[in-house]
């Protein structure tokens, strides 16, 4: 390349259905992805069903190795941004946005007007999940919200931190945040800092937190989420909110978890599932 050409930076898109948008986007970063963006009708130029991930790649030899490992489950397409104005182009869609009766969630980069009661949340996700724009984070908040709880929280796969935080501001003592990875762990951090909130967050698996908590909350896939169970009952002596679930999958979800919690209620946000569970001899 001389040196008037401007720079290329490779991505890949990669069309998936909606149910498997958290496994493939995990899967991209493993084959290396620095950044992984989900677009559907509403953010891409054509409408229509399903959802493409755009996975970016610090070089192309790695973003074809990562289609090569895709095929052939996956049809990826290796495209490239010429220029570096692409750095900031996914702000454009994260816009500030209510979620629940007093949640107002922005970005650092986009002003607000709160009005009495409202509880900011300001989010830089990074390369984590949850800006509190996703269906399944939204109904996560909203029971948080409901809840209320005045005592310590445990976030199990704690994304951006905004689930914390959330938790933080509506009372909460102690929130402890855990993520497989570590960058979500260091995002959590750096969010709870610039909201003011002390949160822990570490990689610690689940299994490993001690203690036990009043409010549980797991915004996880389904085919991650129903291994925890145990896990998960083992550190709930409060209430335990399940997301991350297609309602086309409550009944398998229900019954892994039914028979370990008391059921309370569950909450639907377009195609999203949460369930909401009490300890087994909590009251209400």
């Amino acid at each position: 390349m001389s040196l008037s050409e401007p720079p290329r930076y490779p991505f890949v898109r990669v069309p998936v259905v909606a149910a498997d948008v958290h496994d493939i986007s995990a899967e991209l970063f493993e084959l290396g992805a620095s950044g992984v963006e989900e677009r559907d009708d509403t953010t891409m130029d054509r409408a229509g069903e399903g959802v493409e991930l755009i996975a970016h790649f610090p070089d192309e030899p790695l973003a074809r190795a990562a289609i090569e490992a895709l095929a052939p489950r996956l049809v990826g397409e290796l495209d490239f941004i010429v220029g570096d104005d692409w750095r900031d182009r996914w702000k454009e869609f994260f816009k500030p946005a209510r979620v629940g009766e007093r949640f107002l969630v922005r970005p650092p980069w986009e002003p607000v007007e709160p009005r009495d009661g409202d509880r900011v949340i300001t989010i830089d996700p990074g390369q984590a999940f949850g800006t509190g724009t996703h269906e399944t984070t939204r109904l996560v908040m909203r029971e948080v919200e409901r809840i209320a709880c005045a005592g310590e929280v445990l976030d199990v796969g704690c994304g951006s931190g905004i689930l914390g935080i959330a938790a933080r501001l509506c009372g909460a003592t102690r929130v402890v945040g855990v993520d497989v990875d570590p960058i979500a762990a260091r995002t959590t951090l750096e969010n709870a800092d610039v909201n003011g909130v002390s949160i822990e967050a570490s990689t610690t698996d689940v299994a490993d937190v001690p203690g036990t908590f009043d409010l549980v909350l797991a915004n996880i896939r389904r085919p991650i989420l129903v291994p925890m169970a145990d896990a998960l009952k083992a550190r709930c002596r409060g209430h335990l909110v399940l997301s991350g679930l297609l309602v086309e999958e409550r009944d398998e979800v229900r019954a892994c978890f039914d028979a370990r919690f008391t059921f309370d209620r569950e909450g639907i946000d377009g195609d999203w599932l949460s369930l909401t569970y009490r300890a087994l001899g909590k009251d209400r």
